[in-house]
Order: C-alpha cells, then sequence, then structure tokens
C-alpha cells in the first residue's frame, strides 16, 4: 500500500479532470483536502492524514486517496478504520486492477484483526450497532473483538429486537431480521358476530393502503437520510437523491390516505348480513 501512496495516489487529483476543462468546486476542494492529508501523513499525524484523506474521497470519489486513508489510519493503529475504507474501495465498480489488489491486500491482512458483523434482512428494517446511527439493510460493519450489541427495529411496527454479541478477533457473525409472525386467531365463540357483505373493491382499498404504507415508511428513512448526505456535503446529484426521496414518500403518504378512506367508506355501506350459529 506505501507503493500506491507514493505513486498513484500522488497524482490522482492531476488526473481526474481533463486537461481542457477548469477545475470544478468539488475538485478543488478534494485536491486540497488530499494536499492538506499528504503534508500530515509526512508528518507522521497519520490520524489527521486519513481524514483529511477520506475528506477529499468524499469531495471526489476515488479509490487512491480512501487506500491512503487504509494505510494511515493503520499506522495510527486504527484498525476497523482501515479495513472499512478498504472494503468500501473493493465495493466500487469498474475498479482498476492495481487499486483491487492493493485493497485485498489490506483486507486479508486485517480480516484476523478485527471483527465483522453481517446483517441482513429485508428493507423494512433499520439496524444500530452499539445504539449508534440506524443503517438500512443489508449492512456489514467491521468492528474490535469484544461485547456488542445490534438493535433491529421494523421500520412500520417499530418493534425493535436486540441481539447481545460477544465476538473474538477475526470472527464472522451473521444476525437476520425477520418479519415478525402474524397476531394468533382468536377462538371461535358460540355465535358469530354479523358479517358485512364486504365489496371486492374494499380489499383492493385496503391492500392498496398497506403497500402504499410500506412504501411511505421505507422511503421516508431514505429520505431523512439523503437530506443528512446533502447538508454533510452539498451537491446537485445529493439534492436530487433527497428531493426524488422527498417527492416518492409524499406520493405514498397520499395514496395512502386515499385507499384508507376509501376502504373505511365501503366497509360502513356495506350492508351486514344474518348472524350465523356457531356448530362446536
Amino acid at each position: 500500500m506505501r507503493r500506491l501512496l507514493s505513486t498513484i495516489a500522488v497524482a490522482v487529483f492531476a488526473l481526474s479532470a481533463p486537461a481542457e476543462a477548469a477545475p470544478t468546486d468539488a475538485h478543488a476542494r478534494a485536491a486540497e483536502s488530499f494536499n492538506q492529508a499528504r503534508d500530515a501523513f509526512r508528518r507522521g499525524e497519520y490520524a489527521a492524514a486519513a481524514a483529511a484523506f477520506e475528506q477529499a474521497a468524499h469531495f471526489e470519489p476515488h479509490p487512491a486517496p480512501l487506500l491512503n486513508a487504509a494505510e494511515a489510519w493503520e499506522r495510527a493503529g486504527e484498525l476497523v478504520r482501515s479495513l472499512t475504507d478498504c472494503d468500501q474501495v473493493l465495493a466500487m465498480t469498474d475498479l482498476a486492477a492495481e487499486h483491487r489488489v492493493v485493497a485485498e491486500q489490506c483486507r486479508d491482512r486485517l480480516d484476523p484483526k478485527v471483527s465483522t458483523i453481517d446483517v441482513s434482512g429485508p428493507p423494512t428494517f433499520t439496524m444500530r450497532l452499539d445504539g449508534g446511527n440506524a443503517q438500512m439493510l443489508p449492512a456489514r460493519v467491521r468492528v474490535l473483538a469484544g461485547h456488542h450489541t445490534v438493535t433491529l427495529q421494523h421500520v412500520t411496527t417499530r418493534t425493535t429486537r436486540i441481539e447481545n454479541l460477544d465476538l473474538a478477533a477475526g470472527e464472522h457473525r451473521a444476525v437476520v431480521a425477520e418479519e415478525p409472525p402474524p397476531a394468533p386467531a382468536r377462538p371461535p365463540s358460540d355465535t358469530a358476530p354479523a358479517r358485512r357483505a364486504l365489496p371486492v373493491t374494499f380489499w383492493v382499498a385496503s391492500g392498496g393502503a398497506v403497500v402504499a404504507g410500506a412504501v411511505a415508511a421505507t422511503f421516508g428513512v431514505l429520505t431523512v437520510q439523503s437530506k443528512s448526505a446533502f447538508e454533510d456535503s452539498p451537491s446537485a446529484h445529493a439534492a436530487d437523491v433527497f428531493d426524488r426521496n422527498k417527492l416518492t414518500t409524499n406520493v405514498a403518504l397520499g395514496v395512502t390516505a386515499v385507499a384508507v378512506v376509501a376502504a373505511v367508506v365501503l366497509f360502513l355501506t356495506a350492508p351486514e348480513g344474518s348472524r350465523a350459529r356457531v356448530v362446536p
């Protein structure tokens, strides 16, 4: 990884923009952060260098500054943060072979020294590690060996489940979020209640309300996350993502409200049938 820091990464911002094009604001900020990181690295201030390298990659995504950050975090003794940056590089599309080799070497070297938690499940769940920020599923988190808690929460029902994990160095642990089982049916009574002859449109409206509600809940979480991302790093792309998620949430809420009102009206206006005797 030291070879990468002395060759590829030093030139990354000189090569990432066409020579005939004026540097963008994001490019200029990335270059400034990169230069600050390189100077801090040379002074042996590895934690500060790593944070500045990550800031450069935040302004202008590229594997080289992330690999530099991983190198700096490792020298600073922050193995979890180093491995997390290597994971982020390996998750990139169209990754150059030289970057992939360095990232894989980093992963193979540090994986036995830290613990890994893989959380999977439907997108109706979020997870929090040790009380931190909520993350959408699936999620892979790198942690130091020891005790950790994973809190799973259903975005619609708000029900939670807590997993307490005691992990050894190099251990990989899987946590799976599952939809809660349906409520148990009530035992039959001697006399069945009067039943309404509900039309098919009632069931269509009810189903539409459930689906639209789930969509609104899911995109509501995405809206909060994209808003935070836009506030951290304002850009046209981040604004578009936030606006798209917000619009989808509002539309889904509107469809949910209309479907609920329609279902209630159809239920109340449906004729009641006769009561039937239930034979045990």
